[in-house]
């Protein structure tokens, strides 16, 4: 979806989420990685996700905790851990992203030299 839709968010949330649906572009790719790239996607999105449960748990005792003395620090790491993982799993949700699209060309970044050398030139 283009840049500018974001902007919408400005004006309100349904605005942005209706216009992004509209605007949007989209093309499906098959692809395949190798064991390596594979096992370090894995592990990625692993950490993103034991952070997101973890901080999601840590805060949730803090909470329910308040009164104690490790209350308030607990939401605090808890909110932490939940935003580190968030961020890791946005990042790291897919490989390959698409950086651009124009004229019906879409523009992949993720994708190695030599696998770029071996496609046909269409």
């Amino acid at each position: 979806m283009p840049s500018w839709v974001w902007l919408l968010l400005l004006v309100h949330l349904i605005v942005l989420i209706i216009v992004g649906l509209c605007v949007q572009k989209k093309a499906w790719l098959t692809y395949s990685m190798t064991k390596g790239v594979r096992k370090g996607y894995i592990w990625r999105v692993g950490v993103s996700l034991i952070a997101l449960i973890g901080g999601m748990a840590l805060g949730l005792a803090g909470l329910v905790n308040m009164r104690a003395s490790w209350g308030w620090p607990a939401v605090a790491v808890g909110g932490v851990m939940f935003l580190g993982g968030a961020i890791v799993a946005a990042c790291f949700h897919s490989p390959l992203r698409v950086t651009r699209h124009r004229d019906g060309e879409f523009w992949i970044k993720g994708c190695s030299p030599e696998f770029l050398d071996s496609l046909d030139e269409a």
